[in-house]
């Protein structure tokens, strides 16, 4: 099957890229994702790693390096990496004068 979206990193991403995969505290989806999009770049010297390949070194689902490499292409780096930002609006269930109420009550 014809890969649909290609990655093709900066210098400077695959740089960062590096960085996360080689040394810092990350957490593991953002490492995951880090070397999923490292092995599917197109524009360093070595051949970009198929989809099988990728999943099969990091004990993923091929559907998972097909996501991020979609992320990538429609998103943008930084989604691809991060994932999306929460966009849920929550409620407040009490309003400040019950707040103030039980803060008072917790403190005496």
């Amino acid at each position: 099957m014809m890969k649909k979206y290609h990655v093709t990193l900066t210098e400077e991403e695959r740089k960062e890229l590096e960085s996360i995969t080689n040394k810092g505290k990350r957490s593991a989806r953002v490492i995951q994702s880090a070397y999923i999009l490292l092995n599917c770049d197109t524009g360093g010297q070595e051949r970009a790693m198929k989809d099988s390949e990728i999943a099969k070194f990091l004990g993923i689902a091929e559907r998972t390096v097909e996501n991020i490499r979609k992320k990538f292409v429609m998103d943008g780096y930084e989604i691809a990496l991060h994932g999306k930002p929460s966009e849920r609006v929550y409620k407040k269930s009490i309003d400040g004068k019950t707040e103030a109420w039980i803060i008072a009550l917790s403190c005496s």
